[in-house]
């Protein structure tokens, strides 16, 4: 419980600091911070937020879990994170079986300190020409993301384990999940 605890505590601030900074650098770009720019920025926080709480759960997947997690559970925390972040199941991979060949998938894996992760786009795309081009890439992005079904199908483990780690967001932010 003091796991849980502490891991919402550090996802919120990141959360907050995320949208901040954020929106801070939209302005700065002249962009009009309109509800969708907000939106974005809120989004871009939340992968920000999540990729530090999967830092957090790398040591504390255990503590945090209510009842024994089954085998079935027993893949890589560092796996689950593309599922948590929102990126399609096709870009996972397991341990001596398929290399990972997208961009963000190499940064989970170690080949790039999973910091270098956080400051990813949703795209997995590191730049862009212009701010308002960015937004539309990222808002393009966020809606083909495949939904919770979909993981369930492909990936049932990995779906369970994403309802875990949003619950407890959600439980954070005061918004169910209990």
């Amino acid at each position: 419980q003091e796991a849980v605890t502490k891991g919402l505590e550090v996802v919120n601030e990141v959360i907050e600091e995320g949208e901040k900074e954020a929106m801070a650098k939209l302005e700065e770009a002249g962009v009009a911070v309109t509800d969708e720019a907000k939106k974005v920025a809120s989004l871009k926080a939340h992968y920000q937020g999540m990729a530090q709480l999967l830092k957090h759960l790398q040591t504390h997947l255990l503590e945090l879990a209510t009842n024994k997690i089954p085998e079935s559970f027993h893949v890589p925390i560092v796996s689950t994170a593309l599922t948590v972040l929102g990126h399609p199941p096709s870009a996972m991979s397991v341990p001596g079986k398929t290399k990972p060949s997208w961009e963000p998938t190499r940064a989970l894996w170690g080949e790039q300190p999973l910091a270098d992760l956080i400051a990813y786009d949703p795209t997995g795309v590191k730049t862009y020409t212009h701010p308002t081009q960015r937004i539309a890439k990222i808002a393009a992005a966020v809606e083909a993301f495949p939904t919770i079904e979909d993981i369930d199908k492909t990936h049932p483990p990995l779906g369970a384990l994403h309802r875990f780690l949003t619950a407890l967001v959600k439980v954070r932010q005061g918004g169910g999940g209990r």
